[in-house]
């Protein structure tokens, strides 16, 4: 009996781990160059990986990560610069969110917002909180 409920355990266990679809929830991998900071070369979708100064990993269900989508969503439509990007957001499903460095968002659907003064800093904090510092030596 205390094997059976033993097995039961782990099979409740590895099944509350898992999303409704059956795979392991993902987390939202952020790539972060302080908003700001001037570069020696464009950002672009193609080198904000490489060039993040910043990298970290995120429950798509917490709080701050919440709080940022809907500071992003509800935005108003605005200009977005892809040359001057400072943050590439991976969602589950590989769906990319993009901030550029005056507030400019590229959501996936590709509609493109603008972040006020006031949400481009609470984006930044936000950013500053769930991103660690990547060792750019160990980097290279």
């Amino acid at each position: 009996m205390k094997i059976l409920i033993a097995l039961l355990a782990v099979l409740f266990a590895s099944y509350s781990a898992k999303d409704s679809g059956g795979g392991v929830l993902d987390l939202v991998k952020i790539y972060y160059v302080p908003i700001g900071v001037e570069t020696y070369v464009p950002m672009t979708p193609e080198n904000i990986e490489d060039s993040a100064t910043s990298v970290g990993e995120v429950d798509p269900s917490s709080r701050q990560f919440k709080r940022l989508l809907n500071i992003l969503y509800s935005s108003s439509r605005g200009q977005f610069k892809v040359d001057d990007l400072r943050v590439k957001i991976i969602l589950p499903k590989n769906e990319i969110i993009y901030i550029d460095n005056h507030g400019g968002v590229r959501l996936p659907s590709s509609e493109t917002h603008k972040l006020t003064y006031s949400d481009l800093k609470t984006v930044k904090k936000i950013l500053e909180r769930t991103t660690n510092k990547v060792n750019m030596v160990e980097k290279y």
